[in-house]
């Protein structure tokens, strides 16, 4: 049974998600210049996270959920925020966590690497997204992460399990039915489904393990 999910993402408008949703994340934390913070930044657009969030609590079952916001009062993500929600998610004992922000820059794996591995063997779940470009990005191409990207190929709100991918991939997945999506495009020029899929995956996950 899995009992805490974090997602890290950019920000998250709760009177949005509210809107959403009907209910509000049990916890919402922030980083700003690599310090955990309890006032958020209070953001008023819909935001990726916002949308990201919404998406999860559609399709998972019920738990404890929580945001952390790794971005910065002056609007960049640096890779100490990062870092620094990672290492909340091992203190604070996160069982799934969820990922669209990362590098592809492998330098960073120096300083990733160890924060990935300490939740690895605390057995915490992590499922994170490749990056748009195409090329291979960190945390989702490195060993014992779920790594998640769209592929057409995939029908309807599927998962496929890649097996032996070069670039660590390991779920190819599409979305084409959710009542989320379909009520934010009545209203928003919102970005097209592979920025989302994996929230989808994220929640089947956690659906999956708390069915046993």
């Amino acid at each position: 049974m899995i009992k805490r999910a974090v997602i890290i993402d950019n920000d998250i408008n709760e009177s949005a998600f509210y809107d959403i949703i009907g209910s509000r994340p049990n916890f919402h934390l922030s980083v700003n210049n690599g310090q955990i913070e309890t006032l958020c930044n209070k953001s008023n657009d819909l935001t990726h996270g916002t949308v990201c969030a919404a998406i999860f609590a559609e399709f998972a079952p019920p738990c404890e959920f929580g945001f952390i916001s790794i971005m910065d009062y002056n609007n960049s993500m640096p890779v100490k925020n990062l870092l620094s929600a990672l290492e909340w998610c091992i203190e604070n004992d996160a069982k799934l966590i969820c990922l669209s922000i990362g590098t592809e820059n492998w330098l960073d794996l120096s300083v990733l690497a160890p924060y990935i591995l300490g939740l690895l063997q605390k057995e915490t779940i992590i499922v994170s997204a490749t990056s748009n470009t195409g090329k291979i990005s960190y945390p989702a191409a490195l060993s014992g992460v779920i790594g998640v990207r769209c592929s057409n190929d995939v029908f309807g709100n599927q998962i496929y399990h890649c097996k032996g991918a070069k670039d660590g991939i390991d779920i190819l997945a599409n979305l084409s039915e959710s009542k989320v999506l379909s009520r934010l495009w009545e209203f928003y020029a919102f970005p097209e489904i592979p920025y989302l899929l994996y929230l989808f995956c994220f929640a089947m996950i956690l659906l999956k393990k708390n069915d046993g």
